[in-house]
């Protein structure tokens, strides 16, 4: 799904959009665009490098793409013992997004960004098809204050929205308040829909939606110094079927896999600033298939091109032959605005199109 056609009217993949915002955050700095670092598992670095290559990086200097590949655990049956995939293999399972902070040490890539002096790092999934990657106003704000790690956060859609969310408690050895991500299967109802007396707001209402942000140093301090803990995830495994010697996919959750959290180093900050975004502009996440309804490209699809509707609509322009009973639309190519900046005022777009520049 990520080097696939999410059904846009540019026919882009997100791999595309995601390297042409970075293109235009170099442009609007005036400078080149940030370097890209892509983390693949074992089982897609081949292809995803091949993509890029045959992409042409998507106008990016190939240099200043770099890939690396996340780490994989072996899985377990319940009772504790490795599952086989074959007579001579065992099945494994990528480590998890937290797998990131060793994958960054093992392949160099810290290396990399200390050789080039990189002070500032922006990270996020690549399924969010909304994703502002760099995303100055977030970086700016955590570089202003001088923050180990930031997150970018979105209040829920409704109180037991099955999210994580960000909450703070204090270190009860160290007197320290840490900031954690707490799973949504951990939040008990009554907490989950419990509100602030003060302001009427739900009190845990800060949904994580992975996009962070590191200072080279504490990064630096997470990949080399830190040893993060293991999760348990029940899923679906393959496993070798003895009598016959082949390979089965069950249908149902079989085994353990472990998996890192992006998100378990936070307590380890002496700083972080949570800022609050917006979920009509900053998630438009892409997990399931065309059609369900829910995070699936024809969500995301809505989610993009009614916000450049408004980037339309914002700046004095029309969006021409919408039919009747359908939401304005359209999408504008991040060579032509990054985040609704630069719209000539009462510009007209016919609906459903791609735009790819305004004439001046």
């Amino acid at each position: 799904r990520l080097g696939g056609d999410i059904g846009l009217p540019s026919a882009k993949s997100l791999f595309a959009l995601q390297g042409e915002r970075l293109a235009k955050l170099g442009a609007l700095a005036g400078a080149p665009p940030p370097v890209w670092y892509v983390m693949t598992s074992p089982f897609t670095h081949d292809m995803t490098t091949r993509y890029f290559k045959r992409h042409k990086y998507f106008g990016l200097n190939a240099k200043d793409v770099k890939f690396f590949k996340q780490g994989t655990l072996p899985c377990f049956t319940e009772a504790g013992g490795i599952i086989l995939k074959s007579f001579d293999e065992v099945s494994e399972a990528p480590d998890g997004n937290g797998g990131i902070y060793a994958a960054l040490a093992r392949e160099g890539i810290i290396d990399d960004m200390r050789a080039r002096g990189i002070e500032h790092v922006y990270a996020y999934c690549v399924d969010n098809a909304l994703v502002q990657v760099g995303d100055p106003a977030f970086v700016g704000c955590c570089v202003e204050r001088r923050c180990d790690a930031g997150a970018k956060v979105i209040t829920k859609a409704y109180p037991t929205e099955p999210v994580g969310v960000f909450a703070t408690r204090i270190n009860s050895e160290t007197g320290k308040k840490e900031y954690h991500v707490v799973e949504y299967s951990e939040i008990p109802e009554s907490l989950a829909t419990a509100k602030d007396k003060r302001t009427g707001e739900l009190k845990f209402n800060a949904a994580n939606i992975a996009l962070h942000y590191y200072s080279f140093e504490f990064l630096a301090k997470c990949c080399l110094d830190l040893k993060l803990p293991h999760h348990i995830a029940r899923k679906k495994i393959p496993f070798l079927d003895v009598a016959t010697g082949e390979t089965v996919t069950p249908e149902q959750p079989n085994g353990i896999k472990l998996e890192a959290f992006i998100f378990d180093v936070y307590k380890y900050a002496n700083s972080v600033c949570v800022v609050q975004g917006h979920r009509a502009r900053d998630f438009a996440p892409v997990k399931n298939a065309e059609g369900t309804g829910k995070d699936s490209p024809d969500t995301a699809r809505e989610l993009i091109t009614t916000l450049h509707a408004q980037w339309i609509t914002d700046a004095g322009g029309v969006i021409e032959n919408v039919p009747e009973g359908v939401p304005p639309a359209c999408e504008i190519a991040a060579s032509a605005s990054y985040a609704g900046e630069n719209i000539p005022p009462g510009v007209r777009v016919p609906h459903a199109s791609y735009v790819q520049t305004f004439a001046k």
